[in-house]
């Protein structure tokens, strides 16, 4: 009905969007027990719960992403039962999901009757259709006569169908109770294990292990220093929950980033390989290895007690472990380690030099101020960001490489221009064509080199050259150490890095010198009388 000029009732409808879980479960889901977390968000889960077998046989009401030989189902030895098979699969489960938009409210109420305000007139129908994208068609009764559209005449009782765009709709009523939800169907995942054995019927503890995406964890560290050689280092991590499910009452252990998967999903949880592996768990987006069924740590694990931290070395592996963890899904934590550990520290100038087989001159890094930073500790000190503080204000942020107990780590702070350092190159010999190496010519070249230092500071300073340079050192000045490294080079040379590492006074200059042979490819004009 239409009532040109009329004064609309905005009564407005609203539409609370709830957020609905993707999982739907109202079977068994064994609680995660033990959990070894990576930095590179990759989890080792173990779920441990009490099961009800007929005839042998229980399901498990959930599917988790797990990865590529990952995923293994299993009873405790004592229980007697052995495993015969597993058997992954999906079952339809219908769910009520809100609309979210006002289109879909008028989709799902077709037949209904409403009353619409648009431009300045109240209209009353009946909703017959929806055009996509934003146009709703309208059943209009006509109580009166009057001329209709292109001269037509409509008559008293006449209905007629009309469209009105949705953003022209300024309010609406619905004269009859709506429906605001639609019927959608989703696939969860279950797990259905077989076992035998001579009562394989009531109540057993049955396991699963798996590795999966979404827990992760990272070393934060804080150094504040004293003095120049005398700090404090505090250790925590932090421990991010991104999975859909909680961690109550679990063991977690903190890994290093050792281990390497590769990131494949196992095709047990996977039911529709042409399609986005998206499920209720999880995304399978991540990789796979064959693991253990249980992280139940053997005799023989040396344990260490560090005050609140309890680390097991499981051969080279170092873990963290901590028990009774609560995270729930979309929790951060963060674990103190250790808090205000003596350290000692050393102040350190650094002077980085290297050249490539094809370049002109040599690469010359600012001079760093770095700290030299001993793990006095009994534990590992894993790679991670650290801020550097001096007397609790602090200096700058960086990242603290990885320290074994006993050895030392550097961790630069800033520029400095007050230490100058100039480097020359020269050849002195070139014999060539001397090598064909993989079809390419090359020269044999001999070069002598030199770097200069100046030190415009008031104080002494201890300073550290490097120099990676392609090719054999032969002589090395200044009390220099020069060892070949392991990194592959582009053609017929070795990698040798030369070190220098000494006091340089106040005031003062130092000459360092040095000389190396190199395979130059022969068509190269390289020129190597080089000042920098």
């Amino acid at each position: 009905m239409r009532r040109p000029g009329g004064k609309a009732s905005v009564i407005m409808l609203g539409i609370f969007v709830l957020g609905m879980s993707s999982w739907v479960s109202a079977g068994f889901v064994p609680p995660v027990k033990e959990a070894v977390i990576y930095p590179n968000n990759l989890a080792f889960l173990v779920r441990e719960g009490e099961v009800n077998l007929v005839n042998g046989e229980c399901v498990l009401d959930f599917l988790p992403p797990a990865l590529q030989g990952s995923l293994s189902v299993y009873a405790p030895p004592a229980s007697g039962l052995i495993l015969d098979q597993v058997i992954t699969f999906q079952e339809e489960v219908g769910s009520e999901q809100p609309v979210h938009k006002l289109g879909e409210v008028f989709q799902l109420n077709i037949g209904k009757p409403v009353e619409l305000n648009t431009g300045g007139e109240v209209v009353s129908g009946v909703i017959k259709g929806f055009i996509e994208p934003s146009y709703l068609v309208l059943t209009v009764y006509n109580e009166e006569s009057g001329a209709g559209e292109g001269g037509t005449t409509g008559g008293k009782g006449v209905t007629a169908d009309e469209v009105y765009a949705l953003d022209l709709i300024t309010s609406y009523r619905f004269l009859e109770p709506v429906a605001l939800t639609r019927q959608q169907t989703e696939y969860a995942g279950k797990i259905k294990a077989l076992f035998k054995g001579a009562a394989a019927q009531g109540s057993y503890p049955v396991g699963i292990s798996y590795l999966q995406p979404g827990l992760s964890w990272s070393p934060e560290y804080t150094i504040n220093l004293q003095a120049e050689n005398l700090g404090e280092i505090s250790f925590s991590a932090v421990v991010c929950n991104n999975t859909n499910d909680d961690l109550v009452g679990a063991t977690i252990y903190l890994a290093p980033n050792r281990p390497l998967f590769p990131r494949v999903p196992s095709p047990l949880v996977i039911f529709a390989p042409e399609e986005p592996v998206m499920y209720a768990r999880g995304e399978l987006s991540v990789m796979g290895v064959k693991a253990r069924d249980s992280m139940e740590f053997s005799p023989g694990v040396e344990l260490d007690d560090f005050t609140s931290l309890m680390m097991y070395k499981l051969g080279e592996i170092t873990m963290y472990k901590k028990g009774e963890v609560t995270l729930k899904k979309g929790e951060r934590m963060l674990w103190p380690i250790f808090n205000r550990w003596a350290v000692k520290t050393e102040p350190l100038y650094r002077l980085s030099l290297a050249r490539s087989l094809y370049a002109n001159e040599v690469a010359k890094e600012p001079v760093w101020k770095v700290y030299r930073i001993y793990n006095n500790s009994t534990i590992p000190w894993f790679e991670g960001k650290v801020m550097l503080m001096m007397q609790n204000r602090p200096l700058g942020v960086g990242t603290l490489p990885y320290i074994t107990p006993g050895q030392s780590g550097e961790l630069r702070v800033m520029t400095d221009q007050e230490i100058k350092a100039d480097v020359t190159e020269t050849e002195f010999e070139r014999v060539q064509s001397a090598l064909v190496f993989q079809g390419t010519e090359y020269s044999f070249v001999r070069i002598n080199g030199e770097i200069e230092l100046e030190n415009t500071k008031n104080e002494a300073v201890m300073i550290k050259i490097t120099y990676l340079l392609p090719g054999e050192v032969s002589a090395v000045g200044e009390g220099g150490k020069a060892v070949k490294k392991a990194t592959l080079q582009a053609g017929p040379n070795p990698s040798s890095e030369i070190t220098w590492e000494f006091l340089l006074p106040a005031q003062s200059k130092r000459k360092l010198t040095y000389t190396y042979q190199t395979y130059l490819p022969a068509s190269e004009k390289v020129t190597l009388d080089i000042g920098r």
